[in-house]
């Protein structure tokens, strides 16, 4: 296997930012081809019709910068060429959206699994605190004073679990949105 190179994942990512960076430019050209298409199909029809019903008896002249039938006919193939290109460059960052898709996943998968099981221990503790408060009352062995020092410590920790939930289902979130496109 000589002459095979290696990329790593992060270099894939890299060159198809870079590629898509281009896609959208080709795009982009294409759009601006695709508004000016017919403005140059009409101007040509008609520089076509003016030839045809004045240039009967001689031949027709161009003033200087002033297009030929040649020159639109060439500029409105250029342009198709660019809306076609376009098309074949929308194609592509389909594929490119794919890309990101499966790179999102296979990069962040072991972050997301970490992150699944922090959430589901930071749910236990809600979950431990939640039922502490609940038996609480029940407990008979207090007097009222210890009950409530220690139903603010239980509240104050179960709050500060809960807020441990949602800071990891915000990253969870945060993970799960990236945009690459």
């Amino acid at each position: 296997m000589t002459g095979v190179k290696k990329r790593t994942l992060r270099q894939a990512k890299l060159d198809m930012d870079v590629r898509v960076q281009g896609l959208r430019t080709v795009v982009a050209s294409g759009v601006e081809a695709e508004k000016r298409l017919p403005a140059l199909r009409e101007e040509l029809q008609a520089t076509q019709r003016y030839l045809r019903t004045n240039s009967v008896y001689e031949s027709a002249r161009y003033e200087d910068g002033e297009k030929t039938p040649e020159d639109l006919e060439s500029e409105i193939s250029a342009l198709e060429t660019n809306v076609v290109e376009a098309n074949v460059a929308r194609d592509e960052l389909k594929r490119a959206a794919q890309f990101y898709h499966a790179y999102h996943i296979v990069a962040f998968m072991p972050k997301m699994r970490e992150l699944k099981k922090r959430l589901t221990a930071a749910e236990y503790w809600v979950e431990q605190w939640k039922e502490r408060i609940n038996n609480l009352v029940l407990d008979s062995d207090m007097d009222i004073d210890e009950r409530l020092a220690e139903k603010d410590y239980l509240e104050i920790e179960y709050s500060k679990a809960q807020d441990r939930v949602q800071q990891i289902q915000l990253q969870i979130k945060e993970i799960k949105n990236i945009k690459y496109m």
